[in-house]
């Protein structure tokens, strides 16, 4: 029997519609596309993993200064960017896929980005060595998600002043992040040896108070 690609609860439906309305535009994406615009010439191709409703690829596509694909498990999510791309006029090219066995071919993209996500991936090392994969020599890669020593007193400030969540929609996301997200998240030492398992070389770590940046 072939393993689930991901933890937890199926992204569909309107458990995913949901998501896309408490999160909306992530307030790290201006910070993370200024990185990636520091790192890789105008005109190379990335993915994206795992890209939701598709916000950060169309802004990294946008005016047509990267080629950029998107990969996620959810169905109803890459219905959401296919549409959400064709109404803003910004060309993504979104594909339904398991990031640990991608459907690209070696050395395909010049850069590759993953969002709050990689926490939620069953098989990390198998992810990881996939990344690897598809990336062109020399390329980068960028995995940021949320880091398992989180304070409570930030967890309440992202969740109150930056996602501005209020009422049920607070308590709910809440109980997510302790019961479900904060118990799969790694820590810096564990995304070290994940990347070591993986055959990763050359990986940097920064953080903040609420997030974990690996980069390749």
């Amino acid at each position: 029997m072939k393993q689930k690609s991901y933890k937890g609860v199926a992204m569909e439906g309107w458990v995913a519609r949901w998501y896309d309305k408490i999160r909306g535009t992530p307030k790290e994406q201006p910070t993370l596309v200024h990185k990636i615009k520091a790192a890789i010439p105008q005109g190379a191709r990335l993915l994206e993993i795992a890209p939701g409703p598709g916000h950060l690829a169309r802004a990294l596509a946008k005016n047509g200064y990267y080629r950029v694909e998107g990969l996620d498990i959810s169905h109803t999510f890459v219905e959401m960017a296919g549409t959400l791309s064709i109404h803003k006029g910004i060309p993504v090219d979104f594909h339904q896929g398991d990031v640990a066995d991608m459907p690209f071919e070696e050395e395909s993209f010049d850069g590759i980005v993953c969002v709050a996500a990689f926490k939620n991936f069953s098989q990390p090392v198998k992810a990881l060595q996939e990344m690897r994969r598809v990336l062109k020599k020399g390329g980068r890669i960028w995995i940021l998600d949320l880091r398992k020593e989180v304070t409570e007193e930030d967890l309440q400030y992202h969740l109150q002043e930056e996602m501005q969540l209020r009422g049920l929609h607070l308590l709910f996301t809440r109980l997510i992040f302790k019961h479900f997200l904060l118990k799969n998240a790694y820590t810096r030492q564990e995304m070290k040896e994940l990347t070591v398992l993986a055959g990763w070389a050359r990986v940097d770590f920064e953080e903040d108070a609420l997030s974990l940046y690996t980069m390749y």
